[in-house]
């Protein structure tokens, strides 16, 4: 899930969510998925029990993230390199820092790289 009013604020009480749910089948009634995930999202507290779906947007991508090949990692390590030789006070997190994936290994890593820049 992604709540991009973290990121950006907005002043018109509208507030966005991206939410990404991994399925056993395509054949999943993306309907009914969307209001069991917004349930959901009131239930967990993220929105409040008042909210209004303004727009929805459903995407399905059969096989998934891509698969991050050799030539993509490859690539991403190279152009991190590259940007880490540029800047000297650049810091990259994500996939394409080419270092992380997975949500919970970016974050563990900004969070050990911001405990380090404090000592």
């Amino acid at each position: 899930m992604t709540l991009y009013n973290n990121f950006s604020p907005r002043k018109d009480n509208k507030y966005l969510i991206t939410c990404e749910v991994l399925l056993e089948s395509h054949q999943e009634n993306l309907d009914a998925l969307e209001e069991k995930v917004f349930g959901e999202l009131i239930e967990m507290g993220v929105i409040n029990k008042s909210s209004n779906k303004v727009y929805s947007h459903k995407h399905l991508f059969v096989n998934g993230f891509p698969v991050p090949t050799g030539t993509f990692i490859k690539n991403s390590e190279a152009q991190f390199k590259l940007a880490q030789e540029s800047c000297s006070n650049l810091y990259m997190f994500g996939k394409g820092s080419g270092k992380n994936f997975f949500m919970h290994e970016i974050i563990t890593d900004i969070y050990h790289t911001l405990n380090d820049l404090r000592t």
